[in-house]
């Protein structure tokens, strides 16, 4: 199903006709790059941790990750350093 998800993409990205013309990564700047690492860093934890773990053990750990995500942003000085409830619940749900 990855596979086709993958291949799926790569046809659309091809239809654009733009997207391979300009370059792939045009308009990403350090932001949307830290982001994806995040993220990759992130999924590739999980899945260690869902080869060794239980279930439980790993939603107690995606729920960390995503609460250690929020403080980041909230504490990091390229942010807003304002506790936002709303966007807090959103990131909870």
């Amino acid at each position: 199903f990855k596979c086709a998800w993958c291949a799926t993409i790569l046809m659309l990205s091809f239809v654009d006709g733009k997207t391979w013309q300009n370059g792939f990564f045009t308009g990403w700047d350090g932001v949307t790059v830290g982001v994806l690492t995040s993220f990759t860093v992130k999924g590739w934890s999980t899945m260690y941790l869902l080869a060794i773990l239980d279930s439980v053990l790993k939603n107690i750990g995606e729920a960390t990750s995503v609460l250690v995500i929020y403080f980041m942003q909230v504490f990091l000085p390229a942010f807003e350093d304002t506790f936002e409830i709303p966007k807090f619940l959103s990131v909870m749900v």
